[in-house]
C-alpha cells in the first residue's frame, strides 16, 4: 500500500508540473516519450525506494485470541534509532512534496 501512496502522489506531482509547463510556456516543445518514460521510472524507483525499509523490517506474526488465530504486523528494527530516521525521513519527503505541489 506504502508504494501505491507514493506512486499516486508522485504521479499527480508530475503531471501537475506538465501541465504547468504547458500553461506558462506554450511554445516550447513537449516531453518527449523517452522523457516520459524516465518519469515514470523515477516515480516508480522514488516510490519502492521510499517504502523498502518499512518492508524489509515488517514481521507477520500468529497469535492466538479467545482460540482465534490472528495475524498481526510489527516493525522489528535493527536499532531504535533506525525508525525514527525513517519516520522522520519519509515526513519530510512528504511535506516537500505537498509543498511542491502547493508551489505549482
Amino acid at each position: 500500500m506504502g508504494v501505491s501512496v507514493y506512486v499516486s502522489t508522485l504521479t499527480s506531482m508530475a503531471i501537475a508540473v506538465d501541465r504547468y509547463f504547458a500553461i506558462v510556456h506554450p511554445l516550447r516543445s513537449r516531453l518527449t516519450s523517452r522523457g516520459c518514460l524516465f518519469v515514470i521510472g523515477a516515480v516508480w524507483a522514488a516510490s519502492v525506494t521510499v517504502t523498502l525499509p518499512l518492508a524489509v523490517h515488517q514481521n507477520v506474526g500468529v497469535d492466538k485470541l479467545d482460540g482465534a488465530v490472528v495475524r498481526t504486523c510489527s516493525e522489528d528494527w535493527p536499532h531504535p534509532d533506525a525508525r525514527r530516521l525513517f519516520t522522520v525521513g519519509r515526513s519530510v519527503t512528504k511535506v516537500h512534496s505537498v509543498n511542491q505541489r502547493r508551489v505549482q
